[in-house]
C-alpha cells in the first residue's frame, strides 16, 4: 500500500492518497486545497486516481474536489448526510475570511457498513458521526483514516452546526476503540497516532478521562480535569470558604433578630 500525506490550505488539513502498488490506481481522501500538488503527488508516483472521498464536508477537506474532478474524472464520494454541505463551501469558508469553489455533488453517496475498492485495496466505510452528522472513517486490516473525529491527544470540534460531543464520544468509543490498539490513526490534521495510544491516554475520550464542561459565550467548553486540578482546588476552597461566610452571615442576622425581638418586649429607657 502506498499511503502519501499532503498537509494543505491554510487551516492545514491532511490529505491523504492510498495507492495500490499491484494496478497503481489510487484514492484521494479529502483533498482540502492546493489540488496541483496532490495531482503533482500522484502523477509522482505514477498513480491513476479512480476514487475522491471526503471523510466530511466542511470546506478545508473538500475544496480541491472541483479541480480534482474536472481533471481526474474520478467520481465523489461523500457519506449521505454530509453531502449537502458540498454545495455550500463558498459561503462556509467566508465565514473564515476565506474562498473555496463549490463542489460538484456526489456521484456516490456513501453509509455505514460500505466497503469501496481501488485497485486491489479494500476500505470499510464506518459512519462515526459527531463532528459533522456525515462524518466517516475508513477502515483497512491495519490503518484507520479518521477524518476530523480523533487527533493524537484530542478530538474534533463538535461546536459547529450538526456536531454532538455525545455523538462523537460514542463514534470514538464504540467504532473506532474496538478496532484494536495496533491499528494506526491518520487523522484530519496533525500527526498520525494509533488506537492503542487514544484509548490509554486521549483526555476527552481515554481510559482516564475526566472533563469539566463550563458553558461560555454562548457555547459549550470541555477541559480536561487533570489540566484544571489547581483551579479547581482553589475554587473548592473559595466556595467552602463562601458557605462558611454564610453561616456566620445567618447567625449574626438570627442574633440580631433575636435582640430586636428582647428589645420590643423589654424596651430600654435612655437616662
Amino acid at each position: 500500500m502506498i499511503i502519501k500525506t499532503l498537509t494543505v490550505g491554510p487551516i492545514q488539513a491532511n490529505c491523504y492518497i492510498l495507492g495500490c502498488e499491484e494496478t497503481l490506481e489510487a484514492a484521494v481522501i479529502d483533498p482540502g486545497d492546493e489540488a496541483d500538488r496532490i495531482l503533482h503527488a500522484l502523477a509522482e508516483s505514477s498513480l491513476t486516481a479512480k476514487l475522491i472521498i471526503n471523510t466530511h464536508g466542511h470546506f478545508d477537506h473538500v475544496s480541491a474536489n472541483k479541480r480534482l474532478k474536472e481533471v481526474t474524472g474520478a467520481p465523489i464520494l461523500i457519506h449521505s448526510l454530509d453531502a449537502p454541505m458540498l454545495n455550500q463551501l463558498s459561503s462556509s469558508a467566508a465565514a473564515f475570511g476565506l474562498a473555496a469553489d463549490n463542489s460538484p455533488g456526489p456521484d456516490k453517496e456513501l453509509n455505514d457498513g460500505d466497503e469501496v475498492t481501488f485497485g486491489n485495496t479494500l476500505l470499510k466505510v464506518i459512519h462515526t458521526p459527531g463532528h459533522t452528522p456525515g462524518g466517516i472513517s475508513l477502515y483497512a486490516a491495519d490503518f484507520v483514516l479518521v477524518g476530523d473525529t480523533l487527533f493524537a491527544g484530542s478530538i474534533g470540534r463538535t461546536d459547529f452546526p450538526g456536531g454532538s460531543f455525545e455523538a462523537l464520544k460514542e463514534s470514538i468509543r464504540q467504532k473506532l476503540f474496538v478496532l484494536g490498539d495496533h491499528v494506526k490513526v491518520y487523522t484530519g490534521h496533525g500527526p498520525p497516532t494509533t488506537i492503542g495510544e487514544e484509548r490509554r491516554s486521549n483526555p476527552f475520550v481515554g481510559g482516564k478521562c475526566l472533563l469539566l464542561r463550563l458553558r461560555a459565550g454562548g457555547g459549550i467548553v470541555y477541559f480536561h480535569k487533570g489540566f484544571l486540578s489547581p483551579f479547581l482546588f482553589l475554587y473548592k476552597l473559595g466556595a467552602i470558604l463562601d458557605f462558611g461566610i454564610r453561616i456566620l452571615n445567618l447567625r449574626n442576622s438570627v442574633h440580631n433578630k433575636l435582640i430586636e425581638r428582647s428589645d420590643s418586649i423589654n424596651p430600654k429607657f435612655a437616662i
